[in-house]
């Protein structure tokens, strides 16, 4: 998916992520995460300034998951799904509409240099999940032991 030049390169990393990974289960692919490869040297810069900008992920993070839970489309590609995925975000308000344009020019341009996208595996459509609650992460309520 298309960087967005809107926030924080941190937050278009994570919503970004979050997008691909809805996508990536309908062509029966998951996402593994594994320790950095290479060691970050961060330019001086303001955290706080950063936070700020990434603050709006975390509040709706819940949300997002849930919507991403529920999410189907009837598009048989996966360039298809990518962009009613896109079109739906921005009737929700969650992206804009530069957003999806670009990503429609960018999924034409893959098209026109002929990149073959993986196959939207029927078999492997995923049929919907439940959200954890707020608050739950590994299956304990806060003050659990």
């Amino acid at each position: 998916m298309m960087k967005r030049g809107v926030e924080s390169v941190n937050f278009v990393t994570i919503d970004r992520s979050y997008l691909t990974e809805r996508l990536m289960w309908d062509i029966g692919l998951v996402i593994a995460f594994a320790p950095p490869f290479v060691n970050q040297f961060r330019n001086p810069h303001s955290y706080l300034a950063d936070f700020e900008s990434e603050l709006p992920l975390y509040l709706q993070a819940s949300a997002l998951t849930a919507f991403l839970l529920e999410w189907k489309s009837s598009e048989s590609t996966l360039p298809g799904r990518v962009e009613d995925l896109l079109i739906t975000m921005f009737e929700y308000g969650i992206l804009g509409a530069r957003d999806v344009k670009l990503t429609q020019a960018f999924l034409r341009d893959l098209l026109r240099i002929g990149y073959v996208f993986p196959k939207v595996d029927s078999d492997k459509l995923f049929s919907g999940g439940k959200a954890l609650e707020a608050g739950v992460v590994d299956g304990r309520r806060d003050g659990d032991s």
